[in-house]
């Protein structure tokens, strides 16, 4: 591959502004060079150049959503050239990989040498004379900035580039050479059969890591050299017997599968991994070192919480060993103004703790105004809204938890973990309220401190994230908690779930979709607070009741939803699918002692909006027998 060429095209890419420059934009010239051919790369469907995304809505979406943010108003300067280049980086990383930053710098001035502001005004000509307006006279001064500041452009993204290289030899026998030099560079040659066929030399200065990817057949890797500073090396040798000479392993680490000869006995101090892994010992083409944050706020109202906003922050890091990530932090916070409580909560995992197992953590903390609802024991439980403040039944609820645990992914949907969960909570006494007037018991507000182990299996598998036209998702949840104050009030419990989404349309505009869940109580009833029984209601099986609005020992409830999907929305900024749907729910709860045959129902429907499968507006309305619920959320995955 031309590389210069390439690199020139590149450069204009961005002079232009034009952010979706993934592979299928591209078409290769071949050219005959002695006994090789050279191929020399056409650019195609400049269709995003000159972009313009106003207006302070699409500005927040478009710095928010990770898939959104190379989607960049054509301004002077590039707001974020990572992102800018995110679908062209995998073509980027697999063909840039010999040239320097004087060889990129070469490359700007042929084209600022080139594209003069004779050219640009001549080009600029041909615009249709209704398009001949001030805003082209504000992109023809952009694009002269950008020509201008494009030694800026090259260096900012080569060194983006640099920071971790990655090389890829061939399926046959190639003999790798790595030398470490005292300048703190890394020279690399690649040969076949006695001709060198790729070489280049990376600086410290750019680069902190170079993945070097052997493929198949019987290769042969020798690293050579000291420095007073290392790159780090993680060489993939792939199928068959590779050989390994290496002199000096500081910051060599080494993957082979365990079920193939190698040779390894002359690898001195370099770390060695021996896994039959395939996703670690298989070159993946957009697999990549990376860092993704995401902050997405969350906006709504419902008769139970009041209006409420808060955030889901999720920082994901990237690194060698995906699954498909390396580790990741999510931070979530919602504040309700109508109980002037919060919540908190954390979730980590660092993945390939051990034989494709991640350990997962996590926290939850909410403020002593944090409120739940509770109206009693069983099925027939009366509601005084009519009468009494919502606030009646509410219950304010100190809540601290933690968990330590190992999950399992599998490759068709799967998900499989065990985790040790701590809990403590306090239950406030708040006179004049339903729980004050009504306590079950005579501790019953004091902190309780709870210890126990968790175990969930999840099966799930849809066509789409955004839309699912089919599929199901099958979990179950079982669990044992003791009451660490009264080790003999303890009590275990089992959530399974089934949903499936099925088309009822050819076009798939119209889907049906359904969810049964129950959950079944172990041990006495009389050892269990009310905050760990069975509830439905809300979000949980009733959508025309109060969240929490039946608390029993065992619950069932069945959602059904007839949705429609319109047209994608003609949107110049992002995909968005918009909707409606009705829905029809079932359920109760069984408590014992009681005697009651009685299953409620609620009916309704809503619309919803989803913007680039990330950003989600809901707002619905279900009618029951307490009356008519009204709610809508605007967030992430709501």
């Amino acid at each position: 591959v031309d590389e210069k060429a390439f690199v020139r095209a590149r450069i204009f890419d961005m002079i232009l502004g034009d952010w979706d420059r993934h592979q299928d934009q591209w078409r290769w010239s071949k050219f005959k060079d002695g006994d090789n051919y050279i191929y020399k790369p056409i650019p195609r469907d400049r269709d995003q150049v000159f972009s313009n995304f106003d207006g302070p809505i699409i500005g927040f979406l478009t710095r928010t959503i990770p898939a959104l943010r190379k989607m960049q108003t054509y301004d002077p300067k590039i707001r974020n050239i990572k992102w800018h280049n995110t679908n062209g980086m995998p073509v980027d990383i697999f063909l840039l990989k010999s040239l320097s930053l004087d060889d990129w710098i070469a490359e700007v001035e042929h084209i600022q040498k080139n594209l003069t502001d004779d050219v640009i005004d001549e080009a600029f000509k041909k615009f249709p004379t209704e398009v001949q307006t001030d805003r082209l006279n504000d992109i023809r001064a952009t694009l002269i900035y950008r020509r201008n500041n494009a030694k800026a452009i090259a260096r900012d993204y080569y060194k983006i580039l640099q920071k971790c290289v990655i090389l890829t030899a061939t399926d046959k026998k190639d003999v790798i050479t790595i030398t470490r030099k005292a300048n703190d560079e890394t020279h690399i040659t690649f040969a076949n059969k006695g001709e060198v066929y790729f070489e280049a030399s990376y600086d410290k200065k750019y680069t902190n890591e170079i993945w070097i990817y052997a493929l198949d057949d019987e290769d042969e890797i020798t690293v050579t050299g000291t420095s007073d500073t290392y790159i780090a090396l993680k060489i993939i040798g792939g199928q068959n017997n590779d050989k390994y000479t290496i002199e000096n392993g500081t910051k060599v680490h080494i993957y082979e599968y365990k079920s193939k000869k190698n040779s390894l006995e002359n690898t001195s101090k370099a770390k060695v991994t021996l896994r039959d892994d395939y996703n670690t010992n298989t070159f993946d083409f957009y697999k990549r070192k990376d860092i993704v944050n995401k902050f997405i706020p969350l906006i709504g109202s419902n008769p139970d919480d009041g209006f409420f906003v808060g955030f889901n922050e999720s920082l994901t890091f990237k690194n060698f060993r995906q699954n498909p990530f390396s580790h990741r932090h999510q931070l979530k916070a919602s504040y309700y103004i109508t109980n002037n409580g919060y919540d908190l909560g954390y979730e980590g995992e660092f993945a390939n703790i051990m034989n494709n197992l991640d350990i997962v953590f996590g926290a939850r903390y909410t403020s002593p105004n944090f409120a739940t609802n509770f109206f009693g024991f069983g099925n027939e439980t009366e509601n005084f809204d009519d009468n009494l403040d919502l606030v009646y039944n509410r219950v304010k609820l100190a809540h601290l938890s933690g968990e330590l645990g190992l999950v399992r992914y599998g490759r068709q949907g799967s998900e499989f973990s065990i985790k040790g969960l701590f809990e403590s909570i306090r239950v406030e006494n708040s006179p004049g309220r339903f729980l004050a007037l009504f306590p079950p018991n005579s501790s019953f507000f004091n902190r309780n401190n709870f210890a126990g182990g968790e175990l969930f299996y999840q099966f799930k598998n849809y066509n789409s994230i955004a839309f699912p036209t089919k599929g199901i998702n099958f979990n179950v949840t079982g669990g044992w908690k003791t009451n660490i104050d009264n080790t003999n009030r303890n009590f275990g419990y089992l959530i399974p779930s089934f949903s499936f989404t099925t088309k009822l349309s050819p076009n798939d505009r119209f889907v049906l979709a359904n969810k049964t869940q129950a959950h079944v109580t172990l041990g006495d009833q009389s050892d269990l607070e009310f905050y760990h029984l069975a509830t439905i209601g809300g979000n949980n099986g009733l959508r025309g009741f109060r969240h929490q609005r039946f608390t029993g020992k065992n619950s069932l409830y069945n959602s059904m939803d007839l949705r429609y999907n319109f047209r994608k929305l003609k949107s110049g900024f992002a995909p968005m699918k918009i909707g409606f749907y009705g829905g029809f729910d079932i359920g109760r709860v069984w408590l014992e002692g009681e005697d009651s045959k009685q299953w409620h129902n609620s009916i309704g429907g809503g619309v919803w909006l989803n913007v680039a499968q990330s950003l989600v507006g809901q707002a619905g309305a279900f009618s029951s027998s307490d009356g008519v619920r009204i709610a809508f959320g605007l967030g992430f995955g709501i």
